[in-house]
Order: C-alpha cells, then structure tokens, then sequence
C-alpha cells in the first residue's frame, strides 16, 4: 500500500498537536455531497476493519460517522427518518448550492449527513483528549467535496492532529485526494498494517513485536460496537473479483480476490448479532462484489450451518448476484435460510455492447435459467430486481430498450444502473473521451448526470426512456 505525504506530521504552538504518546484515534465517515444517496446498507466497513485491527494493538478507538441515521446528538436535532422493515431508510439531508461545475444540472444538490455545527460539537469534546490520530474514509470519487470538508473541520477544530486518509476515493485518484482534500498521508489499497505502522510512528508507539500483513481469514470484526443502534449488519465473505469487467476498477481497490473460511464467517456473525438487540427480525446484508463465487467452498458450507442454526435471520444482496452462479441448489439453500431481497447483474441482453464489457460473465441462458431457479425455490417477483446496465459509450437506446423489454419479459423489474468512467478501470480514458470529461474532476463522472453530456442524445430522449422502463416495471405492480 503505497502512500504521500503532505503536510507537517506535527504542529507547534498552542493547542497543537503534543508530541507524548497519544493513543486515542478518532476514526470519521465524512457526509455525502450529490444529487441522490440512500442508506442501503451503507456502512463503513473499511473503516470499521481498520478500527478493530488498530484497537487490537493498543490504540483507542472513537468513532463518528456522520451518515449513521441513529447518531444520537442528530436525534437531539431532527426528528428520526423512517426505517424499513429490511433496516434501510433515508439519509437526513439538505438541499445546498450546487458547485459551479454542476450548476447547469437540473435537479437539486443535496448534503447527505450531520450538518456541520452538529460536526464540530461532536469534535469539541476531543479538544482536550490528546487525539492522537484522525482517520478518514471514502467513497465515490465524486464524494470529495465531503472529504474535503471534513479535513478542514478537523483543522480548524482540533489543530495539529495528524490526519490520514483512506477508502475508494483515495486509492483511486490519490493525487486529487492529496491535492484537493489535503490530509497529511493518503493510503491506498485495502492493506492494514501500513495503517498501523504510520499511527506508531505519530503516536510514538515504540512497537517491538513483528506486524505481518495480514489476509480477510486474519482481521478481527468489523468494530460495528462502536455504535450505539445497529438497524442491521453488512458483511463481507470475500475482498475483490475474478472478473474483469471493463467499467470497474475492483482490482486496482483490490488486486487479490481474497476468501473468507465458511467457518470462520459464522463464527462472526454470531459474535455480532448480539449488537443489533432485541429484533423480531435480524436484517443481514452481504455486501461482496462476487458473492457466489466458488460457491462450493464459501457461500454454500455458510448456508448450510445458517439452516441448522434456525435464527430469524432476513439476508440481503444490494449488490447484483451473478446469475451463472444460480444454480437450483443454491437458489434453494437461499430460499430456505432467508433471503429477501435479491438483485441480479443481468447488464444487457443478447450479443451486445453491455455484456461483452461486463468480461461476458452473463449471457441471456444464465439470466433465464437463474430466474427460473429462483422462482422455482419459492421467491416471489418483488423479491428480485435486475440490474440493467445503460449509458456506455457506443451503447444505442435500441440495445437499452432490448435489454429492459427483456427483463419484464420474464416478470421481474428492471433497475437502471446508470454508467459511470471509474479511474482505474479500462474503460475510464474512452469514457472521458466520448463524453468530453476532464480526468482530473471527479464532479462530473458522476452517474446522475452523464448522460446530459453525451450530446448525441438529447436530454428528453433519455427522460423517455426512463419513464417508459418504469411504465414496464408498473405494469407488473398491477
């Protein structure tokens, strides 16, 4: 895990960072600046990985997550958003001025998260604690305005202390985080000990024994203790993909696909459970990018020992579930432990521009077979959704329209997944190319808004075509 430095570790004068061993680490999950977010079972899990390995070699931990919907000083202020039944629910959220690069957008701008007066009570109580560290995660590279933000609030409020910076947005575009957001070192990748070594060196923690690296089977659990109400868990059995889709850059986030032990995961999420409290019913969520992957060893011994535990447990898959994988004894086992809401990568239909760059891990056999099975095992229609992948580069309406006709084909609805050019990913230079994006201003590849800049097609072309996928996918509400 390569990392920058920035700025001075340490700062003299008053209320500047003591350069005594402090060993309280304050761990922060900025707000989401964009034009829609939702908590769909967004947690930090990064971040909490980091906090448990940290705290296991001595370090305190605090946390402030500045999204989390049951912080209770936000309740203090604002009335409590409605939770679902599956735990997922609305981000407390304010419509802000728009950057001057999105100003010519037609939809609101909102500020996802604690606003930033309720941020700095929060951070007043550390001013005399002697923090040690901040560490601060990231998300969507078109997330930064929140980093950003919360560097400059750390600053001001606790100056001196040594800030890091982690997460997607960081390993993805490290110069712009360093640049832009201005935090003393920026880590990339998903290696702990780095992380471990740097808070030493700052905190002068003369460490003697060895700190090897260290795989998924090795880190302890997520520190989801650090909250004071859990509406539900999200976990992970793997790190990474095999494949290798031209959209995505999971091997740069992870370059090794790396596996959780079937055993080893039960034994965490019955350690965990216990945090959400008394529930009628536990909503679990698995948050994988390849979740069925070598099935056989992993997801399937896991289902298995869930069945013979008989918990009230409710499992969700808000990331698409590879339809090759979806075997009948697999969409059984899925039925049969509790699976609620399934989402399938479906991309395109037929011989198309979708699936070739989706490395042609789904073709139109594996989607119809993977329906059948699930529906054959007992789920219901509005229990699954399909991704369908619009807005590439060279990808016509007549292939968009194909791919969602042929999902309320088979009686499921259609959820537009809308392209974005990730850094890092094969296609991102093309992408920026076609669309005429600048590389460097992560504010204009978010998805919400690419398609007004792909000038071949007007703006109301693409309203009609959204409204006639959801006319498709309120026919079956009928």
């Amino acid at each position: 895990m390569p990392y920058f430095l920035h700025l001075p570790l340490y700062a003299d004068g008053d209320g500047g960072y003591n350069q005594n061993m402090n060993k309280k680490i304050l761990l922060i999950n900025p707000p989401i600046y964009d034009f829609a977010a939702y908590d769909l079972y967004n947690k930090p899990m990064g971040l909490l990985y980091v906090a448990s390995y940290i705290r296991q070699y001595g370090y305190e931990i605090e946390l402030l997550d500045t999204l989390d919907r049951n912080n209770e000083l936000l309740l203090q202020h604002h009335p409590k958003l409605k939770t679902k039944k599956n735990g997922t629910g609305k981000f407390h959220n304010i419509i802000v001025p728009k950057p001057e690069i999105l100003k010519h957008i037609p939809r609101n701008y909102r500020r996802y998260g604690m606003e930033e007066y309720l941020i700095r009570q929060q951070l007043e109580k550390h001013k005399h604690q002697r923090i040690g560290a901040v560490l601060i995660t990231s998300m969507m590279t078109y997330w930064y305005l929140g980093v950003a933000e919360m560097v400059r609030i750390v600053r001001e409020v606790l100056p001196g202390v040594p800030i890091a910076l982690g997460g997607v947005y960081a390993t993805l575009m490290p110069d712009h985080a360093m640049g832009v957001c201005a935090p003393d070192i920026v880590f990339t990748g998903s290696q702990l000990t780095p992380v471990l070594r740097w808070l030493d060196e700052v905190c002068e923690f003369d460490r003697t024994e060895n700190v090897p690296e260290t795989k998924l089977s090795q880190w302890p659990l997520p520190a989801y203790d650090l909250y004071s109400k859990l509406d539900y868990l999200s976990l992970i059995t793997s790190l990474g993909c095999p494949n290798h889709c031209d959209y995505c850059a999971s091997k740069k986030l992870q370059p090794c696909y790396d596996e959780l032990p079937a055993k080893i995961f039960i034994e965490q999420l019955d350690a965990l459970l216990p945090l959400l409290g008394q529930q009628e019913i536990y909503n679990v969520a698995f948050i994988d990018d390849a979740l069925l992957a070598n099935s056989a060893r992993r997801i399937v011994p896991i289902m298995q020992m869930i069945a013979e535990k008989k918990q009230n447990l409710n499992f969700h898959c808000p990331n698409g579930l590879h339809c090759r994988y979806i075997t009948e004894e697999i969409a059984q086992l899925m039925y049969n432990v509790g699976f609620k809401m399934i989402r399938l990568s479906y991309e395109a239909a037929g011989d198309s521009t979708g699936q070739k760059a989706s490395d042609n891990k789904i073709t139109d056999a594996h989607f119809h077979n993977a329906v059948s099975n699930l529906i054959n095992a007992g789920f219901q229609p509005d229990q699954i959704d399909v991704y369908v992948l619009i807005g590439l580069v060279d990808q016509g309406f007549d292939e968009m329209k194909r791919s969602v006709e042929a999902v309320h084909a088979v009686g499921l609805k259609a959820r537009l997944c809308q392209f974005t050019p990730i850094p890092g990913s094969k296609m991102f230079d093309s992408a920026c190319e076609a669309f005429d994006l600048p590389r460097d201003e992560p504010l204009l590849h978010n998805n919400s808004i690419l398609s007004i800049r792909k000038n071949n097609i007007p703006q109301q072309q693409w309203d009609q075509f959204k409204d006639y996928t959801q006319q498709l996918n309120n026919k079956l509400d009928n």
